[in-house]
């Protein structure tokens, strides 16, 4: 006979149950011909940009094919884990051609041009208003191409909610020469750095160098 103090059901807690022991208890109820957990659903990159997979620079695991050796790239993942995908705080000053400032993947990033923002040190094209080029954007994607909106590439310091990471400052010192493609218009690398210095900028990108018309000159012009 039952005691007064017998309980007639267990307790049941189902959070306290292991996934599998749970599923296995319900395929062998009569009638049920299969049960599968709902399992978390995990990205197949870190962000869901759709070019992220092919940046090999940033994490190669080597899974790319046999010309992609595991281990060269910046291993930046473990930097967005435990550590930062990018603070809003810091600025970046882009000093090369100008920065397409309304690029899809990077508008969110980017400072405007203005008297506080960016700015062309172009000779004879300064102002506020000035073009986008291929690799002062290129330059700018890596850095600071907004993280996780399903555009584009992820950048080194992008963030991670699709609003962007650290901000982008264009101080273009140089730009094809409309007139003829095959030549440059110079510009001002100084006053760019002191321009860039002075609206915030921490961390400033000069991917770019000198030509010299010989090694004898180029020693003139070298920094000891």
């Amino acid at each position: 006979p039952l005691s007064p103090h017998t309980p007639l059901f267990r307790s049941y807690d189902p959070a306290s149950q292991p996934v599998t022991k749970a599923a296995d208890g319900f395929a062998a109820l009569p009638g049920v011909l299969y049960v599968e957990p709902e399992r978390r659903i995990r990205s197949t990159s870190y962000f869901n940009d759709p070019m992220a997979p092919e940046q090999w620079s940033l994490y190669n695991d080597g899974s790319l094919g046999p010309a992609y050796s595991a281990g060269c790239d910046l291993n930046i993942l473990p930097v967005w884990s435990n550590f930062t995908t990018g603070s809003s705080n810091v600025i970046v000053a882009v000093i090369d051609e100008g920065v397409q400032l309304d690029h899809p993947d990077l508008a969110a990033a980017c400072i405007p041009g203005g008297p506080q923002g960016s700015k062309s040190f172009v000779h004879g094209e300064g102002g506020y208003s000035f073009p986008g080029g291929d690799h002062g954007t290129h330059v700018a994607g890596v850095i600071g191409a907004v993280n996780d909106n399903g555009v584009g590439i992820s950048g080194i310091a992008g963030g991670s909610n699709g609003k962007g990471g650290v901000r982008i400052l264009s101080c273009a010192i140089f730009m094809e020469d409309p007139a003829d493609p095959e030549k440059t218009i110079q510009g001002d690398s100084y006053n760019a750095m002191v321009w860039a210095a002075d609206h915030g900028a921490v961390i400033a990108n000069n991917s770019w160098g000198y030509v010299y018309d010989s090694e004898a000159d180029a020693e003139k012009g070298s920094v000891g």
